[in-house]
């Protein structure tokens, strides 16, 4: 059986991570409510099937980057450029890597990566 945090506890191990690692520090309050989210969403994988936990993060409201306030115009482009690029990757499609191809003798040929 998983064991499960408090909210508050994984909220203060994220906000660690954010400042020891990006040194960033994170002051409106949303740290408790990512914390309590990924404790839900932690519970969900754990006694729940696929279907459920994809129809779960598909009801998720969407991120809107638009809405996002710029100190300066530097960072104004970037919030635009990521829009640009969250768009793309919405219209991007997904193949199947190909199927490996195995000889007569059961090995395995390995094939160059295309560039």
């Amino acid at each position: 059986m998983p064991t499960f945090y408090p909210a508050r506890q994984v909220a203060g191990y994220l906000e660690q991570i954010l400042l020891h690692e990006f040194d960033l520090f994170i002051e409106d309050g949303s740290l408790d409510e990512v914390g309590a989210l990924l404790c839900q969403y932690y519970a969900l994988c754990a006694r729940s099937s696929e279907q459920e936990i994809l129809a779960q993060l598909r009801s998720l409201p969407r991120c809107d980057l638009s809405l996002c306030k710029c100190e300066d115009q530097d960072d104004q482009n970037l919030h635009r450029n990521l829009n640009s690029i969250e768009e793309n990757v919405e219209n991007m499609e997904v193949s199947e890597p190909p199927a490996p191809v195995v000889d007569e003798d059961g090995f395995t040929l390995v094939q160059k990566k295309k560039r």
